[in-house]
């Protein structure tokens, strides 16, 4: 069975951990719920600041797209009004200020029209009269590029949207913003959540170029976009099930970072605390300075953060082929190494200022996060039955078979075990479906309860070590190779396995 971890709180820098555990003490909220939501929170305050290159050829933007899942009752609406207050109170100011700029603007407007109007009228007897119109046409395209514009309330959480009313919030709304999904019901059957190529193109900040019958053109660019969506399990169930192969296919899930909470309730102990901590005033202060500071900031990797950073790619890219943890989540596994370089730029950004070069310790313990979410990734796309049940009931089948073949240009006899081939049609029957199938076996194998290997030139399974059958001295398995061989002098430099705080 695969354990769920629990959340590596201690890598994110000390003010966000101490904030998270104050908080989730606070609220009796899991640690793995109200440390994604910090994170989020801590990335829209800088998002609209920060570049990062991680290597020569390739610069990207920080912004987070983070689900939590969550059974009702466990404080998801509690913990994210909590954490995002500071930019509640930020953008009532905006809103404060954007309608004492809209009393000003009816004012300058009325007075625009009337010269306008004057203009147009002095244009037509000029006209009438024969007289030359050409300093009274420049007058009044000069009167036209000066058109008061009508204020727009600068908007940093977008609730409740349409496709066209996102791109045209982030056009006059400041051009940085997070999407809060609160229940992600609400939009499951929405024109957005149906769009996820969009969704997509906004993860990349790529260029949009709108162009519209009703109204004025525009390009959207230099902006960037977060998205929160929290939603319970059954209608998480539902939007995966209905939306799988597009959501996968796309790409969308693969730049999501997942929580699926485990539900604490029966279990939690309320006790008076203090109204709010210092964790608390510090956390709120840093936001708001962040958002505050408008200049622009672009990081780098410090020589040994790249050298860790491309080691950890290639463990991602080695751990996609078979048997390995990403077999079944290739998509993840490609986006993963981008999710860790944005990542270390949050906590690199959050706990340092006025430095520009990201520390081989920050990109480690943004690689430990990353690599939770990615098994929280493997968890909740598995929507259907637990992973590790349907491993159980496929070993158990094998368990109870028996293949020979010629392996190596020997004969071997009585091994634990079925053809692939076979188990397409003898499989359990929900089984059956290849993709399934497969990465039901792919999971045996990252387990090291199960072994693909070729037997009579056909792909075979077999049980790992089991009791009733002995394998020939010169027989081997067909296992990945190990993380330490992709890079010696990393490994002697720093030891095996995914590099973590």
């Amino acid at each position: 069975m695969m354990n769920r971890r629990p959340y590596p709180a201690h890598c994110c820098t000390p003010k966000l951990e101490a904030f998270s555990q104050a908080l989730a003490s606070e609220i009796n909220a899991p640690i793995s719920m109200v440390g994604p939501i910090t994170l989020a929170a801590a990335t829209t305050a800088m998002q609209h600041r920060v570049n990062i290159t991680i290597t020569k050829d390739f610069t990207t933007n920080i912004s987070m797209f983070t689900c939590v899942i969550a059974d009702s009752g466990e404080g998801k609406s509690q913990c994210t009004k909590r954490i995002f207050s500071a930019f509640q109170q930020i953008q009532k100011k905006h809103i404060e200020i954007t309608e004492r700029e809209k009393i000003k603007f009816k004012s300058e407007k009325t007075v625009w029209l009337e010269i306008q109007k004057e203009l147009k009228k002095e244009l037509r007897e000029a006209y009438r009269n024969n007289e030359p119109t050409k300093e009274i046409e420049n007058r009044l395209q000069t009167h036209h590029e000066n058109e008061p514009i009508e204020p727009h309330t600068t908007r940093l959480i977008i609730e409740d949207t349409t496709p066209e009313s996102l791109l045209n919030e982030l056009h006059k709304g400041g051009g940085s913003a997070i999407l809060l999904c609160d229940e992600l019901a609400k939009i499951k059957n929405t024109r957005l959540a149906s769009n996820i190529a969009l969704l997509n193109e906004l993860w990349n900040s790529k260029p949009i170029y709108i162009d519209r019958k009703s109204s004025s053109n525009y390009a959207l660019t230099g902006y960037n976009f977060g998205l929160l969506i929290l939603s319970q399990p059954e209608p998480f169930k539902s939007f995966i099930n209905n939306q799988k192969s597009i959501a996968r296919e796309s790409g969308f899930a693969a730049r999501v970072l997942f929580a699926c909470i485990d539900s604490s309730q029966g279990t939690r102990h309320r006790e008076l605390k203090p109204a709010e901590s210092k964790a608390t005033e510090e956390f709120e202060e840093r936001i708001l300075e962040l958002y505050a500071d408008s200049g622009k900031i672009e990081l780098t990797l410090s020589t040994a953060a790249q050298k860790a950073w491309m080691y950890i790619a290639n463990y991602y890219e080695q751990q996609m082929r078979p048997g390995g943890l990403y077999a079944s989540a290739k998509d993840f596994a490609s986006k993963a190494p981008e999710h860790i370089a944005r990542m270390a730029a949050v906590l690199h950004t959050f706990e340092f200022r006025g430095e520009t070069e990201i520390q081989e310790r920050t990109l480690r313990s943004a690689a430990e996060i990353v690599d939770w979410h990615g098994h929280e990734f493997l968890h909740a796309m598995n929507t259907e039955r637990s992973i590790d049940e349907d491993a159980h009931e496929l070993l158990s089948k094998l368990m109870k078979s028996h293949i020979s073949g010629t392996f190596n240009g020997q004969m071997v006899n009585g091994l634990t075990g079925e053809f692939l081939s076979t188990l397409y049609y003898y499989a359990p029957s929900r089984m059956r479906n290849k993709t399934k199938l497969h990465a039901v076996i792919d999971h045996l194998c990252t387990q090291n309860l199960a072994t693909k290997v070729k037997i009579s030139n056909r792909t075979a399974i077999l049980v790992n070590n089991p009791t009733s059958y002995t394998l020939p001295m010169n027989f081997r398995f067909t296992t990945p190779p190990k993380i330490d061989t992709l890079d010696t002098s990393y490994q002697r430099d720093y030891g095996t396995g995914l590099p973590g705080r």
